[in-house]
């Protein structure tokens, strides 16, 4: 089965996800009115058809069936040959994202993404397509002529950059040649049977030079495709990655706005703490923002309420201190200041007043009594009967000594009563 058996016309007007039809999908991904642009369908049994047609006429040759899989070029070519050699436009790049086979799911990568964007570590996309069983990411740029071969380079290491970042997500390497092919909206996988849709659409469109910003051109030859690892992972492990990921990123947030609180509750009299809390507040930032300016600004932002700001010189000093255990940190997660709760209270001599006034920096005790408080409130919500209200009570004083640092034996002995009672309520 192949292109020349599917004769019917489609609807160019037909919705294709995000407000978009898929003639304005097509015109968007081909702006450049000249060229040819490949149409090519992969059936069950795996046979592979392709063909290149004179940009004009390229979205008369598209087909759908629930049998057959849809694939377009995103770049298009001088003549009606599909290879890099042949490259005429750049129009986009793109990354193949086969979550899958990380075991994780569609809304794990999608909010996976909104974070490397949220902290500046990946530009964001112009479209998000669900293929059927995966997801691509395409970043639209004004088209640039591809016939020098350093063009090409760039675009392959811009490639390779976006790649590696979404390594953990299930991106392709093998998927970042200029000549590939994408799924076209509104067209079906022909495994799963499900249409290919837009997820995002945003109106960005980059520039060449804008994508290159994102990486430091000598450092160009660390992205070769053999070095992007490969390496399996259980769902567990994965999982525990992306919530590990996650976890850092909102404990900086959260500690970065507990510390701008504790100085308005002070009235941003910090004497003999200021230094230290201005260092550890640009160490948090550095863990949100990833980016020096902006890490920056916030500090001297944060200096000038002080009654007592410290001089440019030493902010400065400060700010690109912890850029160096910042960068330290992302080679090696147990490097930077890896700072714990009980350290920052000492340091900044937080009392336990003040504490109840933060969201996350806390010690033992105010944690013990949240928890407390919490599963309190929970129990009366839940209107129980005398016995559970009675084995809720048992848990909650299990949890109570356990977070106090009680073994279970100890528990035993403590509360009477049986073993096996203290390992039922032990989590």
């Amino acid at each position: 089965m192949g292109l020349r058996v599917e004769t019917a016309k489609i609807d160019h007007e037909i919705k294709v996800g995000a407000g978009l039809s898929l003639n304005e999908w097509a015109n968007l991904v081909h702006p450049q009115n000249d060229g040819y642009v490949t149409v090519a369908t992969k059936n069950a049994a795996g046979k592979w058809t392709e063909k290149s047609y004179p940009s004009g006429v390229w979205m008369q040759k598209l087909v759908r069936h629930k049998d057959l899989s849809c694939y377009v070029s995103v770049n298009s070519f001088f003549i009606p040959k599909r290879n890099n050699s042949n490259a005429r436009q750049i129009n986009a790049f793109y990354v193949d994202l086969d979550y899958y086979k990380e075991y994780l799911s569609q809304e794990d990568v999608l909010a996976a993404i909104d974070f490397l964007v949220e902290t500046e570590r990946l530009p964001e996309p112009t479209m998000i397509i669900d293929s059927g069983r995966g997801l691509y990411a395409i970043w639209l740029i004004e088209s640039v002529p591809a016939k020098f071969k350093t063009v090409q380079k760039l675009y392959s290491y811009i490639e390779k950059y976006l790649i590696d970042v979404l390594k953990d997500y299930g991106s392709d390497p093998q998927a970042s040649d200029v000549a590939r092919v994408l799924k076209v909206p509104s067209t079906y996988h022909h495994v799963t049977g499900k249409m290919v849709k837009v997820l995002s659409y945003n109106e960005k469109h980059y520039t060449m030079r804008f994508m290159q910003q994102w990486f430091n051109d000598s450092e160009m030859t660390d992205y070769d495709a053999e070095k992007i690892n490969k390496r399996k992972v259980s769902k567990q492990s994965k999982k525990g990655q992306l919530k590990r990921l996650y976890n850092l990123y909102s404990l900086a947030v959260a500690r970065g706005n507990d510390l701008i609180q504790l100085c308005e509750m002070r009235c941003y009299e910090m004497s003999g703490h200021r230094n230290t809390l201005l260092h550890i507040f640009a160490y948090q930032m550095f863990l949100v923002h990833n980016n020096y300016h902006i890490v920056r600004s916030k500090v001297v932002e944060l200096n000038n309420k002080f009654k007592n700001p410290i001089s440019t010189p030493d902010l400065i000093a400060v700010v690109k201190t912890c850029l160096g255990a910042y960068e330290s940190h992302r080679e090696d997660i147990t490097k930077g200041y890896n700072y714990r709760n009980d350290t920052i209270i000492k340091k900044l001599a937080i009392t336990l007043d003040e504490q109840r006034q933060l969201k996350t920096i806390i010690g033992k005790d105010e944690k013990y009594n949240r928890n407390n408080n919490r599963r309190k409130a929970l129990r009366r919500e839940d209107g129980l009967t005398a016995r559970e209200r009675a084995k809720m009570d048992v848990k909650d004083k299990v949890q109570e000594l356990k977070e106090k640092g009680l073994k279970q034996s100890e528990i035993v002995e403590k509360l009477g009563i049986s073993l096996s009672t203290v390992k039922r309520n032990w989590k």
